[in-house]
């Protein structure tokens, strides 16, 4: 998050002092380029964190909780949109194989050929039905989950206390 002053690069984090215990922000990207012979900057950590941290919290408010619950309503309300078309195109393909069905029943039987071929529509549309069913619940079986309303109080009341979060 924290960007060099001088060169532009992101500050990295070196750990030096007695066995390298204390964090400290440092940039070498002009050392690096062999550009200059000392870093571009060096700071404790300790300075910068709890600067960056407040900074955080503030960026952090309720109301960002509050979209992310609106971006999941969507995110569920566009699910039961794909679960209506998927119920659409069984009922299309029960349509076509009650249609198919009909057909064969209606002819004659002294007609061996005509029957045969709509006995064969007949089944082609069977197993086109069963091949949609399926489909239909492998995709509800990658839905995303739904968040309960337990769920969502708890994000909710956890949004007003961000810095204990």
């Amino acid at each position: 998050m924290l960007v060099c002053g001088r060169c532009g690069r992101r500050l990295t984090v070196r750990y030096k002092g007695n066995g390298g215990i204390y964090p400290v922000y440092e940039c070498n990207g002009l050392r690096h380029d062999h550009l200059a012979t000392t870093t571009c900057v060096a700071a404790r950590c300790d300075l910068f964190d709890r600067t960056v941290s407040q900074r955080v919290l503030e960026i952090f408010q309720g109301e960002h909780f509050h979209l992310g619950l609106q971006a999941l309503e969507e995110l569920e309300s566009r699910q039961g949109t794909v679960d209506q078309q998927w119920q659409l195109r069984i009922q299309r393909a029960q349509y076509e194989a009650d249609l198919a069905q009909r057909r064969y029943e209606q002819v004659d039987p002294a007609n061996r050929l005509v029957a045969a071929s709509l006995e064969a529509r007949w089944n082609e549309a069977l197993e086109h039905l069963e091949k949609t069913r399926q489909q239909s619940v492998e995709a509800q079986g990658r839905t995303s989950p739904t968040v309960t309303p337990e769920k969502r109080q708890e994000i909710r009341m956890l949004s007003h206390d961000v810095p204990r979060l």
